[in-house]
């Protein structure tokens, strides 16, 4: 924990190394081809030249099928990428070094992500996730792909509307300041 991860608020730092948070058998979590979102506010501190995935929030099995992730994207361009099964999306329009507030959109037919409300990216997808663990910082079995950076805030919700999106990005926006 870090007293000033961001601007003296509290924030968990991730080493990219081994660290992460778990919770096993989340049954409350959308499953199998439910629609879902996973929003997290915080930043990636890996190097450009790093091309790891970084998860930030996931959950399934830690099979890359049956999963949904938000993770930095697979490449040195260190920016947003929402995956479930073999389906991926990257995008958001902004590197994750600085501090986002980060949506991952997984639809019946879609996948979609959005950073701090300004863009949207989109793929088709059909959605089969388990929802055997949760992890914070890596993928649900915590073997790989750790999150290098801090993060301040992680929700796993149901779909929402955009009136209601609307009222999570006004509190969230602000928060990634504090």
């Amino acid at each position: 924990m870090s007293d000033a991860g961001f601007g003296g608020a509290r924030a968990i730092q991730f080493d990219g190394v081994d660290d992460y948070l778990n919770m096993f058998a989340p049954t409350t979590f959308p499953a199998g081809g439910s629609a879902s979102e996973i929003w997290l506010i915080g930043q990636n501190t890996a190097l450009v030249t790093d091309a790891g995935a970084r998860v930030g929030a996931s959950y399934g099995d830690g099979v890359f099928s049956s999963d949904r992730r938000l993770r930095r994207n697979t490449s040195t361009t260190n920016i947003l990428q929402a995956t479930s099964g073999n389906i991926s999306v990257a995008g958001g329009g902004a590197a994750l070094t600085t501090r986002h507030v980060l949506r991952a959109i997984f639809g019946v037919s879609s996948i979609a992500v959005e950073v701090d409300n300004l863009s949207r990216d989109t793929a088709a997808a059909t959605l089969s996730t388990n929802r055997n663990q949760f992890a914070i910082g890596a993928i649900p079995n915590g073997s790989l792909q750790f999150w290098q950076g801090l993060i301040r805030d992680v929700l796993v919700t149901d779909p929402l509307t955009a009136e209601q999106a609307a009222w999570l990005y006004q509190w969230a926006l602000p928060r990634r300041n504090l």
